[in-house]
Formats: structure tokens, sequence, C-alpha cells
């Protein structure tokens, strides 16, 4: 139906709904018209051929949320974007089916997440993507993302932090993946430039003094039967090996070479283990473990042999002992701190420090250099044995001595 006139909004309201779809014409603006649906519903368009000669029709919005006049003022800029050559249909089509964050996100830690990042990273990026990221831009196109976006994301994070920090860490690689990927143009990450916040640097490691206090924890422990053996066993392999905790956890007894003095840890991001020497200590606590028939574990659960310790079991046998021992701010992966830190106290370069604890930065320098077990060994050795007299210490503290006095 062409009117010889103007669309007007008593016009537009006159017609009445029908069978079938009705379309209302403009008579002062060719190709602008008002389609009328049997629902009732009536919603401003544009139809115009495209390049390629194709009728296409373009909807600009209902009517009574614009005017007439409105829809028409969009409907003339519309169509002199389509004598210049646009599809305004095509465009809208391609917006809508491009791709989402929460889209790209699914590829993002089926492809790069899972094959690239190491078990215990790969939980906590999920983390922050479930907990983080999703709720914020999983409904944003990931071509669309601004820095502002990021900003806003960044700062919403609670108490802005280290946690925060990670978000953004995250966020950077995902989009670096997107221009890899084609999902956004090369060199337009919206994480570039985002300032992060200051974080506080812990440094927290056990002083000789320390250790005696968290010795005596043990013992006490050990004699009043207060915590399961394997439990107190993983303390001691973490204390003496600095490995992850993750890493002692998973142990198994094929893992450990008793004649050489070495230990399979897994390599990096989760990669092929690799043996490595440790001191004559951790082999003493290995030996000194008993094996479950039946379980592969040097740390198999208490009720369920057939799997190894929980993280969760060691942490609160922890949060014990170090109450215990009044090292209430001390982590357990501080102990790995101790053993990296002692190492260096001991004249050891960053080099063999890092070698000892198998940090990933050193993946390059093996390339590089043929790796000898034996200053790693002796390194080892140096560390474990002042670890183990600082265990072993029953005498008083100088603190303690005077305080006796003072009495």
């Amino acid at each position: 139906m062409r009117l010889g006139k103007r669309l007007t909004k008593r016009a537009v309201d006159a017609v009445h709904a029908g069978e079938k779809e009705i379309m209302l014409w403009d008579g002062d603006l060719r190709g602008f018209g008002v389609r009328v649906k049997p629902s009732g519903t009536k919603t401003y368009f544009i139809q115009y051929r495209n390049s390629r000669r194709r009728t296409r029709k373009f909807s600009i919005g209902q009517h009574g949320m614009l005017a007439p006049d409105e829809a028409r003022k969009i409907a003339r800029q519309l169509l002199a974007e389509v004598a210049r050559g646009a599809d305004p249909s095509a465009e809208r089509k391609t917006r809508r089916d491009a791709e989402t964050v929460s889209k790209f996100l699914d590829r993002f830690e089926k492809e790069h997440i899972a094959e690239n990042l190491a078990v215990s990273t790969a939980k906590v990026w999920r983390y922050l993507i479930k907990t983080h990221i999703r709720p914020a831009l999983g409904s944003f196109l990931i071509a669309a993302v601004t820095k502002q976006d990021i900003i806003k994301l960044h700062r919403s994070v609670p108490g802005q932090g280290r946690q925060a920090n990670n978000v953004l860490t995250v966020l950077s690689s995902v989009f670096a993946k997107a221009e890899e990927w084609g999902a956004r143009p090369e060199g337009k990450s919206p994480v570039a430039g985002v300032q992060r916040h200051k974080e506080k640097v812990r440094e927290r490691f056990l002083s000789d003094q320390d250790i005696t206090h968290l010795g005596k924890a043990l013992r006490s422990a050990e004699e009043g039967d207060s915590e399961h053996p394997i439990h107190l066993a993983a303390v001691r392999l973490l204390l003496f090996s600095g490995a992850r905790t993750s890493e002692v956890l998973s142990l198994e007894w094929r893992h450990v070479d008793f004649n050489n003095g070495l230990v399979a840890f897994p390599g990096v991001k989760g990669g092929e283990r690799l043996s490595h020497p440790v001191s004559g200590h951790v082999i003493d606590i290995l030996q000194g473990l008993p094996r479950v028939k039946g379980s592969p574990w040097i740390l198999p659960m208490p009720t369920n042999p057939a799997e190894h310790v929980p993280y969760h079991q060691i942490r609160r046998c922890w949060d014990r002992l170090r109450t215990k021992a009044k090292l209430h701010d001390v982590r357990l992966h501080d102990l790995r701190h101790t053993v990296g830190t002692f190492g260096g106290q001991l004249g050891a370069n960053a080099f063999m420090v890092r070698d000892m604890l198998r940090h990933r930065t050193l993946a390059m320098t093996s390339r590089y250099a043929n790796r000898d077990n034996h200053p790693v060994r002796e390194l080892s050795e140096k560390v474990a044995g002042r670890i183990s007299a600082a265990l072993q210490n029953n005498r008083p503290d100088e603190d303690e001595e005077a305080m006796g006095k003072n009495e």
C-alpha cells in the first residue's frame, strides 16, 4: 500500500493488523515505509537493492519508539549510504554474527589454556575468566571491546590488587590471541597501556630460628600423634626440596630414582617430567615412607590410597603447625622461598638457585648449557643441611632464655 503523501503518526495509527503482513509506503521518500505484522507490531524500514542488485529490507525501529519524521530522517541517511555502495542489512548481519567475548573465551580455554598452561596456572585462569571476565565482558563483541571497558573491569575486581592485575594478565593473552586468530585488527589490543595496581611485594622466608620453632612443632605432632604421618611427611618434603605443593603431592614411586638421588618433577607448563637432583635428606624422607599396596602415590590419601592426599588436608595440617610454631604469617609456599633464599645466602648464583627450584625462566639458559647435576646437588645438600640443623635444634632461643631469667 502506497500513500500519496508523507507517512504521519495518524496514518500509521489508523492501520490495523490483518492476517498477513501489511506494508505502508511513504509518498515522499522512495524505499521508506512501515510494516504492520499480524501481531500488531509496526516497524519502520527501508527497502533497497544492494551492489549485487538483490532486494534487501532493513528495520529502523518500532512505531511509538520512533516518530515518522525521526524514522524518515534515519531512512534518508541509510539510503544515501546505499547509494554510495553500503549494504546496511549485510553489515548488521555481520555484526550480529560476530564473535562475542564469551564465545571467543570458549575457544581460548580449549585451544590455548588447555594446551599451553600448567595445570595449576590453567585452574587460576579459568577461575578468573569465570568469576570476573565472562560476567563483565561476555556479551560484548570481541572486536568491539575498548580500553575503557578493560579499565572499568580492572577497577571492579575486589581488592584492586594482585587479583585485579592477574585479570589483566589473562585479558592481555586473550586479546593477543584475538589478534593472532583474526578476531581483532592487529595492534589494537584494548589492554595496552592499562595501568596496573601497585602490589605489595611479599618476601617471607623462614630464619634459622623460625625453622627451629617449626622443628619443635613437627616433633611434638609426631610424638603426640596429633597429625597423620603422611601430612607431616608432605611438610618435610616441601621444606627440604623447595618443590611446589602440587609437585610433591603428585609424586609417584616410579618418579624416584633412589640409586642416583633423582626425583622426576613435572616440566614447565605441566610438560614431561624431568629427573632432578635432590639432597640426601629428601631421599631419606622418601625411604622412610611406607608403600601402600596397590597405590602408586608416595603420599596417598589415608582414607583412599587410590588417590593422593589432597591439598586442603596439607594446608590444614600446616595451619596447625604454624600456629604451634608461632609462624602465623608463613604460608606453605614460603617454604619454597626459604630454600631459594638459603641457596642465595650460601653464595650460589641466580642460575643455580633457579635451577634448583626449576624456575621456568631457566628454560632458555638450559638450551645453551650442559646441565651438570653435581653443582645443584651440592647446593641442595648445603641448604638441606642448614635446614636439618635448625629443625633439630632443641636449645631454647636466646629470647626465651632472656625471658626465663627475667621471670
